[in-house]
């Protein structure tokens, strides 16, 4: 029997965008080595940050290393300032000025 050729299901159509998207995801994707002092302790850690999501993928992983990890985390400008995190933006200024491929970070108070 000659059967119409049909398009693709809206099923089919949808896998095929998140699987796309998912695979954009992973090639922006990026490796990061990670210095972090906190409570006067120093820990040296890779990261694999996420194109979305990356800062509460770096909260994760402090909290795995450090229990119920409940500080704010900062980095330091060229100019000597501690600069507090909280968001993918400020997060990503952070790793533009990180010097030689390490990402230095501290834990902070309020």
């Amino acid at each position: 029997s000659n059967s119409p050729i049909q398009a693709p299901s809206t099923t089919n159509r949808l896998l095929l965008s998140v699987n796309s998207s998912q695979q954009i995801e992973k090639m922006s994707s990026s490796n990061m080595s990670v210095k972090w002092q906190h409570e006067g302790e120093f820990r040296r850690f890779g990261l694999t940050l996420p194109a979305q999501g990356a800062y509460e993928a770096l909260l994760i992983k402090c909290d795995g290393m450090v229990t119920n990890f409940r500080g704010n985390l900062a980095w330091k400008d060229s100019d000597g300032d501690l600069i507090k995190l909280s968001s993918d933006m400020e997060l990503e200024e952070a790793i533009r000025n990180a010097s030689n491929g390490v990402l230095r970070l501290f834990t902070v108070g309020e």
